[in-house]
């Protein structure tokens, strides 16, 4: 995200122009983040309530809480991917 971040910050100046931007930009959306940021949530959610077999307690309850943080913060990255995208 920190390169993304740079590279749309470095268009904004007119430090540069980058053609690979727009390609991203065509690929990804903030739509298909929140959807994947929202499944990567809910996933491990349901393999807990489910008492899933396939895994130990302590290793459901990390990989909900790895996966809540990673969720979380890619929400956060992408609304300020798309805040800068805005701007060009």
């Amino acid at each position: 995200m920190l390169g993304l971040f740079s590279s749309l910050r470095s268009k904004y100046l007119g430090l540069s122009k980058n053609i690979w931007l727009d390609k991203f930009f065509t690929i990804f959306s903030l739509r298909l983040s929140v959807l994947i940021s929202t499944i990567l949530i809910i996933f491990p959610i349901i393999l807990y309530y489910f008492n899933s077999s396939i895994f130990e307690n302590d290793l459901i309850k990390i990989l909900m809480s790895f996966c809540a943080f990673f969720g979380i913060s890619l929400i956060a990255n992408s609304l300020s991917i798309s805040l800068l995208s805005l701007n060009k």
